[in-house]
């Protein structure tokens, strides 16, 4: 069935893992954000995330950054996703300063 003529056509983020840019330029997304809730309720001190190739790994980890990160405004990212309908998770968003490495391009051996 072809889309309707007055929906607007959003394209497939294929190869794109920057979760502002999915979210800015009206890509197709499905919403994974209640991820920050399992993240925060996790007792874990570690995150491991074994998850093949393309699986939307460095996707989620940029959305945690987005959600946590207090250095510039970053909410109205998440409008419309799932997390915004918890106020108590909600007040935990933009409240960390955030380190991020980028490991990806270093090599095998660094």
């Amino acid at each position: 069935m072809p889309p309707h003529p007055n929906m607007p056509r959003r394209r497939l983020p294929v190869g794109i893992s920057s979760f502002r840019k999915l979210r800015e330029n009206g890509y197709y997304y499905a919403d994974k954000s209640l991820f920050i809730e399992e993240v925060i309720k996790s007792p874990a001190e570690v995150l491991l995330l074994p998850r093949p190739r393309r699986f939307g790994k460095t996707l989620n980890l940029n959305m945690l950054r987005f959600f946590f990160d207090m250095d510039g405004d970053h909410a109205y990212l998440f409008d419309g996703l799932a997390i915004r309908q918890n106020p108590v998770l909600v007040r935990l968003s933009d409240r960390y300063h955030i380190r991020s490495n980028r490991e990806s391009g270093l090599g095998r051996y660094g």
